[in-house]
């Protein structure tokens, strides 16, 4: 059997030898401040973050020159914390525009599977403390959770609208907290789908700021008081058996304790 023998000179086209340059080392070459203003995390919280997703991005390093865990969270909370187009990251980070892209989902991706670990609802030998702490902020009665949204002052309840807008602060003061740490969250060019895995990747990492005790700088201080809790009582708890519409358990709360 005749063998082909492929031969390249000097000079004429040949296979060009991939050449790799040498990345950014952040965690070498940063101070913990520096890292904080760039990645939102010091270097003990990065390598945290690293050993949590490191079950499910060790395998991408297993190629010749792959990213390590570290540098796929490096460039990770890059974006989520400046939120800019991926070949800005890419040039900062030295590696590829679509590398930058696989990476934030992978690291998104594991982030958010572990949402359970690190955002939980109170349960029910919890459920009396978390109501007590939320009439002792705003003065409402029987409150476990909180959503943002948009409502409607309602006339003759200023008192029931008072402590709603007091308890209802809590979210929206949270959301500007997460907009600020991680600014992608103001503009997100990626589809729906991997927007909320990226959202998801934001709290979970939130709240491993919070647990770390991770500073974030020029936070809000929370709202004075509008009027006195002292002559309100304890609050009053409500049967959550009663199947009641959210406009009859306003109602309810207006009548029974406002």
């Amino acid at each position: 059997m005749a063998g082909i023998v492929h031969i390249f000179h000097a000079g004429r086209r040949g296979y060009r030898q991939r050449v790799h340059t040498e990345r950014p080392k952040p965690l070498q070459q940063y101070t913990t401040e520096e890292l904080y203003n760039r990645f939102r995390f010091g270097f003990d919280d990065i390598n945290y973050i690293a050993d949590l997703v490191r079950p499910q991005l060790q395998c991408r390093t297993l190629r010749s020159h792959a990213l390590t865990v570290e540098e796929q969270v490096l460039i990770a909370l890059r974006f989520y914390a400046c939120g800019t187009f991926y070949q800005v990251i890419a040039d900062s980070m030295g590696v590829h525009r679509t590398t930058v892209g696989e990476v934030v989902t992978a690291v998104s991706d594991a982030l958010a599977r572990l949402l359970d670990h690190f955002v939980t609802f109170p349960n029910d030998g919890q459920i009396a403390k978390v109501k007590q702490q939320f009439f002792l902020l705003g003065d409402m009665p029987n409150t476990i959770r909180v959503i943002d949204c948009t409502h409607i002052h309602i006339q003759a309840q200023m008192r029931y609208n008072n402590a709603h807008g007091r308890t209802r602060c809590v979210i929206e003061s949270l959301n500007g907290v997460l907009k600020r740490r991680f600014a992608c969250l103001n503009y997100l060019r990626v589809e729906p789908q991997r927007a909320c895995c990226i959202t998801l990747a934001c709290i979970v990492l939130h709240n491993i700021a919070v647990h770390r005790r991770v500073p974030l700088s020029d936070i809000d201080d929370p709202p004075e008081p509008l009027t006195s809790a002292d002559d309100l009582g304890p609050p009053m708890d409500f049967p959550l058996n009663e199947r009641l519409s959210g406009g009859a358990m306003r109602d309810a709360i207006v009548h029974n304790y406002f």
